[in-house]
């Protein structure tokens, strides 16, 4: 791969795409893996790249130009605002990619959290299809975190039942409580689950402050039963989540609830062999250094700075991009210019 990449064979998009393609969990990993080593990324970029390096050449060959007592009021600024702010939508397009493509590479982190005895082992087990995690009438059964694999939608999740909330009645129980709230900031999605037969906790509202700023999913367990808690108070408490009504002892709403997860994480569109999607750290730093660029540079011209500024700016978001697949651009200019404005002839 490395003598390839230095061959001219493959740039350094398609070069990191082996091993994304080698390390792959899913199907959909593999698809995204392998769409990148065909190029998809890498003409996505370049299409990106010509872009900037038309506008670039454009406002140097203004420039150059202006020495001549041409004015910058002459210069039609309103088509290169509109471009940049084109590309960078598409630049921002890339990078809401980025949550997406890393979950479908190194899989999800899903926590189910709730006070003790409202079903978290037993829905833990009813989503793995066999008894993994111990359930009694017990509260406080599970003292420590019990993790598993398992694939929904085909998505790799880690599944995480973690001890019960409440006041601790010794050490071990404490030390499990206080790791489930350290553990909640790294999740990818919290499962807060409730107790449908019980009317609403002080515990449970702690819970739903917990999930704030979270991506989380409000479950409500037991429907089996006769329901106690109001679901209107649900929605008061916790505006905007989405509302589950499952048994995780029968089963019911299991299905409802492995959609909900899977639109959640990765949203309802789940197809990506036919759109540009980034999984890699490094693409994501590139994306965000070159939409900082093209926002400065349509500050630029908002503000009516001189167009070197603005220049300027459009070659450090061209250069930028150009890390992507490690593209050269000062010949690249020069070319662009003269072949394109025949400038020297």
């Amino acid at each position: 791969t490395k003598r390839a990449f230095f061959n001219n064979r493959l740039d350094l998009s398609q070069a990191e795409a082996v091993g994304d393609l080698i390390m792959a969990k899913t199907e959909e990993g593999r698809a995204i893996a392998l769409a990148h080593l065909k190029g998809m990324l890498s003409a996505k970029i370049e299409e990106l790249r010509e872009r900037l390096l038309a506008l670039w050449a454009e406002l140097e060959i203004f420039l150059d130009f202006a020495e001549d007592d041409i004015s910058q009021e002459t210069f039609e600024i309103r088509p290169v605002l509109d471009k940049l702010r084109a590309t960078r939508e598409e630049v921002k397009n890339l990078l809401n990619s980025y949550k997406q493509g890393k979950l479908l590479r190194d899989g999800a982190y899903v926590l189910i959290v709730g006070r003790p005895n409202v079903g978290k082992s037993s829905l833990l087990n009813a989503l793995l299809g066999e008894r993994r995690a111990i359930v009694t009438p017990i509260p406080g059964t599970t003292r420590d975190f019990i993790e598993e694999s398992l694939f929904l939608k085909g998505l790799p999740i880690r599944l995480v039942d973690t001890a019960g909330l409440r006041k601790p009645k010794d050490e071990i129980e404490a030390e499990g409580i206080a790791y489930t709230k350290e553990k909640i900031s790294a999740a990818d999605l919290l499962l807060l689950l409730f107790d449908g037969s019980e009317p609403l906790t002080e515990m449970d509202n702690e819970i739903i402050a917990l999930g704030k700023g979270k991506e989380a999913l409000i479950v409500i367990n037991k429907s089996d039963l006769p329901q106690k808690l109001d679901p209107l108070t649900m929605i008061d408490y916790s505006p905007g989540r989405k509302i589950l009504h499952i048994s995780a002892k029968f089963g019911h709403g299991l299905d409802a609830l492995k959609e909900a997860v899977a639109d959640t994480l990765l949203g309802k569109q789940r197809d990506y062999r036919d759109t540009p999607i980034i999984a890699n750290l490094r693409h994501k730093i590139i994306l965000e250094k070159t939409e900082r660029f093209l926002s400065q540079a349509i500050e630029a011209i908002k503000q009516q700075l001189p167009l070197e500024m603005v220049a300027l700016d459009v070659r450090d978001a061209l250069d930028s991009l150009s890390e992507v697949t490690k593209k050269v651009t000062s010949e690249e200019l020069l070319e662009q210019i003269f072949s394109s404005f025949c400038i020297g002839k």
